[in-house]
């Protein structure tokens, strides 16, 4: 959903240097998360101009929308829970409010107080990209980060995800129609002899993000990602967002072998058998 612009909420009527404004906004969105998830947008000049809205999530409400040209920075704030190290379990985690703010010059920094009051300063190199802080550099116009997962590994995601799609509506989906939804397919060769599926699977290696984002933009029916946000985001915004949205693969089989002819699953799993491995 695209935001409205945030309304005034505060002004400060004293210049201070850059340092001490971002310092003194991290203090009041982590105060402001306190309450609850709100955006908020800066104006620097002789007063600085704060601007804050409350919202459902930020990242949600910031897909799509491009910032004022008048705002030098945006802030986000939530809470969330915090997992220390790859083995921590839920129960492991602890409830924090998050600040992030960020410049149109690119740089950031992230704030993380924990419910017992220790907070901790995470700068550029060390926070790691999310769907919060693509938004953020998406909403001014900035590129993210790369993409942190090869395309090729998400297109039988993409498929699975699409077939169970289609099949809920269409039910007794064949072989052809399968691999029709298949999302390198506009990459296979046309024309040739072999069968859709080997022509599918050998273009999947020239699959990109960056086609997979074109594609999206066209409507693509293999993309959760609806074509405005597409082509809103960049290349890593986007990767981040769509394996942020599909289910778990073992629920996408699950779910293919209920909706789809029992033999027609059977073919299709087996003959990407090695890409699940």
């Amino acid at each position: 959903m695209t935001p409205t612009n945030p309304r005034p909420h505060q002004r400060a009527g004293t210049p201070v240097d850059d340092h001490d404004v971002e310092s003194g906004l991290l203090e009041v969105l982590l105060g402001l998360g306190d309450d609850g998830p709100a955006l908020m947008g800066v104006e620097l000049g002789d007063d600085v101009a704060v601007h804050v809205r409350p919202c459902l999530d930020p990242a949600d409400d910031l897909l799509g929308w491009t910032a004022p040209a008048s705002w030098d920075l945006i802030g986000t704030c939530a809470r969330g829970t915090v997992r220390r190290g790859p083995d921590a379990s839920r129960s492991d985690g602890e409830r924090t409010t998050i600040a992030h703010l960020l410049a149109r010059s690119g740089r950031s920094t992230t704030a993380l107080r924990s419910d017992a009051g220790d907070v901790q300063h995470l700068t550029d190199d060390q926070a790691v990209p999310g769907l919060t802080s693509d938004a953020c550099r998406r909403a001014l116009g900035l590129p993210t980060a790369a993409p942190m997962v090869d395309a090729t590994e998400a297109v039988t995601l993409l498929w699975f995800d699409a077939l169970v799609c289609a099949a809920s509506r269409t039910p007794g989906l064949d072989d052809r129609d399968c691999w029709h939804l298949h999302p390198a397919l506009p990459l296979a060769p046309a024309g040739t002899s072999r069968d859709l599926a080997a022509r599918c699977l050998d273009a999947t290696d020239d699959v990109t993000w960056a086609f997979l984002r074109e594609q999206a933009a066209t409507g693509s029916p293999s993309s959760r990602v609806d074509a405005e946000v597409a082509a809103w985001c960049d290349d890593g915004a986007f990767s981040r967002l769509v394996l942020a949205s599909l289910p778990d693969v073992t629920d996408l089989i699950d779910g293919l072998e209920a909706l789809v002819p029992a033999g027609v699953a059977s073919r299709l799993l087996a003959s990407i058998a090695v890409l699940l491995r």
